[in-house]
C-alpha cells in the first residue's frame, strides 16, 4: 500500500506499508525517515487523529491516501523547571499585591490607600491566592 505523508513545512514523503501494519508501527517507520522522535508528532487522516493502537485498515486508510504528520506543542503549567529565584520573582510580581475594594485597582503590598486619581480609597484587601481565579 502506498501512503502518501505530508508535513507541517508543506514537504511530502512516500511511504510503502501493508495494510495490516498498525499506526504505531506506521509513526516508527515515518520517525526514523524523517529524523524525527515519534513522540513529538501524531498522524491525522481526513481531520481525524490516528490511534496507535488500531490497523491502517481500521483507520480508512488506502492506497494512495494522505497523511498529515502534526507536530506537537509542548506545554503548560508545570512549573518544575524554574529556579527558586525566578519562582519568588513571579510571585512578588503576580500574588504579593493589594486590591482595592472600590475599584478593583492591583496595588503594591505596602499601599495604604488607592492610586488610582478617581478613587483614592483606604478600603483595600491583600489579592487572594485561589489558585482557581
Amino acid at each position: 500500500m502506498q501512503l502518501f505523508v505530508k508535513t507541517h513545512d508543506g514537504t511530502q514523503s512516500l511511504c510503502f506499508e501493508s495494510t495490516q501494519m498498525q499506526i504505531g508501527e506506521l509513526k516508527e517507520e515515518i520517525a526514523s525517515r524523517l529524523s524525527i522522535q515519534s513522540q513529538y508528532f501524531y498522524l491525522t487522516h481526513q481531520g481525524r487523529c490516528l490511534n496507535e493502537l488500531s490497523t491502517a485498515e481500521e483507520s480508512g486508510l488506502h492506497n494512495g491516501s494522505s497523511i498529515h504528520l502534526i507536530p506537537r506543542l509542548p506545554g503548560g503549567g508545570n512549573r518544575e523547571w524554574m529556579s527558586m529565584k525566578d519562582k519568588e520573582l513571579a510571585f512578588k510580581h503576580n500574588v504579593d499585591k493589594m486590591v482595592c475594594r472600590r475599584c478593583y485597582a492591583r496595588l503594591p503590598p505596602k499601599a495604604t490607600q488607592c492610586r488610582k486619581k478617581d478613587c483614592r480609597s483606604t478600603d483595600i484587601r491583600k489579592k487572594s491566592n485561589n489558585p482557581n481565579k
